[in-house]
């Protein structure tokens, strides 16, 4: 047992106060929680059972601001424990939320990487490389994207390629032939073609030969 010696408002978050019993640091917690526990300075309380019910009060709410997060769009694992620890929930309450959602299928890493794919693949037009280098930035693993990218196909990225080059083209008031070469280039990297995507690509927009044809063949 112990005494509530104090309750200080924390000085970065006023959501959350610092709880003292017997004049020692205890934990830090929500205000909420403070209410719903009716804690308050001068009780007696058991150290053990407080800690066990301010565990499940957090786990609850962290659970929630998951929750909260999931239901505006897709996460990455990784992408959602560094919001719910930015949140100041411990690394032990942010396991017990991931594995909560890993049972009820909220969240799962190569669904989240494939639906990722399809829409930048779909409105942003991005090539392969740029698709890497955006799963990997949202830490998604390595065996995960090498095979959403192996699913992608060769003619996609070349129609979505040549999409970008004309449209590039036609806003490009440059007639010399080497600049306007460049300048496409520079945009088809920037979106994340390979050279050698580019260099068929550009060279197909420029001269009129717009059908697709295996880099193999």
């Amino acid at each position: 047992m112990g005494v509530v010696t104090k309750i200080v408002e924390q000085k970065n978050n006023k959501e959350k106060v610092n709880i003292y019993i017997d004049h020692e640091f205890f934990a830090g917690v929500h205000k909420e929680v403070i209410y719903k526990l009716k804690i308050e300075e001068g009780i007696q309380i058991d150290k053990e059972k407080l800690e066990l019910l301010i565990f499940d009060e957090n786990l609850k709410r962290a659970k929630n601001k998951a929750f909260n997060i999931l239901a505006k769009t897709m996460q990455s694992e990784m992408l959602l424990r560094d919001k719910l620890s930015k949140e100041g929930y411990q690394d032990e309450i942010v396991d017990s939320v991931i594995e909560i959602l890993r049972d009820y299928k909220m969240i799962d890493d190569e669904e989240y990487a494939k639906s990722y794919v399809r829409n930048k693949l779909n409105s942003n037009k991005y090539g392969k490389k740029r698709i890497v280098f955006e799963l990997t930035k949202r830490k998604i693993s390595e065996d995960i994207i090498n095979r959403v990218i192996s699913e992608i196909e060769d003619e996609k990225i070349y129609e979505n390629a040549v999409y970008l080059a004309k449209k590039k083209l036609k806003s490009m008031k440059d007639k010399n032939k080497d600049k306007i070469y460049q300048k496409l280039y520079q945009h088809l990297a920037y979106k994340g073609y390979d050279y050698e995507i580019i260099r068929k690509v550009v060279n197909d927009v420029l001269n009129g030969e717009l059908k697709f044809k295996s880099l193999e063949d």
